[in-house]
């Protein structure tokens, strides 16, 4: 890998891809793995590999940390399971995850042991399923906005910077609810962590010989140099793309504070909510916790990392797309002049302004990787 901008001749690449994420990695393995004559360039303004998915060793503690955030490899799709399996060994993780509003402590989604410890009662999965359809007496229970504001209305008005005085009844029955006992966070029939860690795992996807990367890059500072027949695949901001000519679309991003702490266990878990207001921090990852037959998950520290919403600047990472109808009008537009280029195919979560999974982001590299003419 290489960070410099100087020793590549850019006038004669033939194919760019700009991100390298899980979206670009993927598609240049293909790439490479179909034709490997053919020199695979990608570039990012990381110094890592990866992207948002990026994990790495913690030097003094050996926990795998994960750089932006807790990453959970979840997936129905057994295309896309095989696929990555090429690239890494799972550790057959199942994420629970915690809320806490106060002194209390919940199970994440809403399931009926949350539904009756916040409604002090003690209903069946029918009696539950009965109120949070809309099919009992009023449009919306109070048991149903009792849970919504003790679980998501602090939360959210966090996390989108928008303050949350009125629930509407619509907002309030897209919540996900569960109306048994189950409380894994995700249904997906494969679910886990990989063995060495998402930075291992990039790396053998980009591990062809003819894939060059290069780090520590902008786009938009070699642009110029590309030939006019260069096929770019992009996976960053469309708007940045076409000059904000429709104007910017919105983000929200995130902030991180790592801690090491002379401690075995913080918190018991992998991740925790926070829905209280006046916390400003959305959650707490303790990264141990993914991998607990790792040798690192005995030491007696661990390393804790506090999720900051943050507003989206341009020296920031545009983690959230805000997908109203606003910025969705807007992202059309930019769609339509994306499909006009002839040389440029754009995707992945911030080019698809889409809030994808990574099962997606593969998937939709695997698939536009299929459309590819080169």
């Amino acid at each position: 890998m290489d960070g410099s901008i100087s020793n590549i001749d850019y006038t004669k690449i033939k194919c760019l891809i700009v991100g390298c994420g899980l979206f670009g990695s993927c598609i240049a393995q293909k790439i490479a793995e179909q034709d490997k004559k053919l020199s695979v360039h990608i570039i990012d303004k990381f110094s890592h590999p990866g992207g948002t998915a990026y994990s790495y060793p913690d030097p003094e503690t050996g926990i795998e940390l994960h750089k932006y955030g807790s990453h959970i490899f979840h997936t129905s799709d057994e295309k896309v399971w095989k696929y990555i399996n090429r690239f890494t060994d799972f550790f057959p993780y199942r994420h629970k995850v915690l809320l806490k509003n106060r002194s209390k402590t919940y199970f994440l989604p809403v399931n009926l042991k949350t539904i009756n410890e916040i409604g002090g009662c003690s209903l069946t999965p029918a009696e539950a399923e009965k109120l949070f359809s809309g099919t009992c007496d009023n449009e919306i229970s109070q048991l149903q906005k009792k849970v919504c504001n003790k679980l998501f209305a602090g939360y959210t008005a966090k996390q989108w910077g928008t303050p949350l005085t009125k629930i509407s009844a619509e907002i309030i029955k897209r919540l996900p609810v569960r109306f048994d006992y189950n409380i894994d966070y995700f249904d997906d029939i494969y679910q886990g962590i990989p063995e060495n860690g998402y930075g291992f795992m990039i790396a053998n996807l980009l591990s062809a010989p003819n894939i060059k990367v290069i780090l520590n890059t902008d786009f938009f500072k070699i642009r110029h140099l590309l030939p006019k027949d260069c096929r770019i695949i992009y996976s960053g901001r469309i708007d940045s793309l076409f000059g904000y000519k429709f104007g910017k679309l919105q983000y929200r991003s995130l902030d991180f504070d790592f801690s090491t702490l002379p401690v075995k266990d913080f918190q018991g878990n992998s991740v925790i909510n926070y829905a209280d207001k006046n916390i400003p921090y959305t959650r707490i990852h303790e990264f141990k916790h993914f991998l607990p037959r790792h040798i690192s998950f005995n030491t007696q520290k661990t390393v804790i990392c506090k999720e900051i919403p943050a507003k989206f600047t341009e020296e920031k990472i545009p983690f959230y797309p805000v997908n109203d109808n606003e910025n969705t009008i807007r992202y059309s537009k930019y769609c339509e002049l994306a499909e006009k280029e002839k040389f440029l195919l754009t995707g992945g979560r911030i080019g698809s302004f889409s809030y994808l999974n990574m099962d997606q982001t593969i998937l939709q590299a695997l698939e536009k990787f299929d459309l590819l003419d080169l």
